[in-house]
């Protein structure tokens, strides 16, 4: 599995299809995405996620929680969640997805809102690599976002969707991404990277990427 990450909450994942995840508007400042993919995965229906326009190509949108498709050899599958902690009253629901390939099994959190519960993180089962945002102004925080990391085992743990120098409607990097690097994980900052999941230096104890965005 290859993993590009290109920007806010948004992912494109190479197994034998390609996947684009939460496509964000062109607003952002971030750059347009402008991405060939088979399928597109929308979180939750907020601009920021739901730029569906951004699939070069012909492709499937999918959406919903409690849902579960098999594409070629990909898994794809989708849990319910909320985009607050209220239950969805304020901001909506959330689909938490995962993605597997027979090797590696992601999870991309979506505009998670609230602290996932045991029996949530037990439904969705372990992952290798998550995908969390860390805002803390309409999503969870960084620290949630660890205690997330360790609820589903996974090996490594990749912020999103939190404040940058081009996106400032979020909580201050301080207060954000950089409670990140005091963490006993090994953090390593990124620009616009792209994971290959079968690198040796993965496979070995707990890692932070974080994206660079200076």
């Amino acid at each position: 599995m290859i993993i590009d990450y290109l920007g806010h909450s948004s992912f494109l994942i190479h197994t034998d299809i390609e996947i684009l995840i939460d496509p964000y508007c062109d607003c952002l400042g971030y750059g347009k995405i402008r991405e060939k993919c088979d399928i597109v995965l929308i979180t939750h229906d907020h601009r920021d996620h739901n730029n569906i326009s951004a699939a070069n190509g012909r492709c499937s949108v999918l959406r919903g929680a409690s849902s579960e498709w098999n594409i070629e050899d990909t898994k794809i599958k989708g849990f319910l969640s909320y985009h607050d902690d209220c239950s969805g009253e304020k901001l909506g629901n959330n689909t938490i997805f995962t993605v597997e390939d027979g090797e590696t099994r992601i999870c991309h959190l979506g505009d998670l809102g609230h602290s996932l519960s045991k029996k949530s993180a037990e439904e969705i089962g372990p992952v290798d690599i998550l995908m969390a945002p860390i805002g803390g102004n309409y999503t969870i925080g960084p620290q949630e976002a660890l205690a997330t990391a360790s609820l589903l085992k996974a090996k490594i743990l990749i912020p999103m969707h939190y404040r940058t120098a081009m996106l400032k409607e979020f909580t201050e990097i301080k207060n954000g991404v950089g409670a990140l690097d005091n963490t006993e994980a090994k953090a390593e900052k990124i620009r616009r990277f792209r994971l290959d999941t079968n690198q040796p230096d993965l496979k070995s104890g707990f890692k932070v990427l974080i994206p660079d965005y200076k």
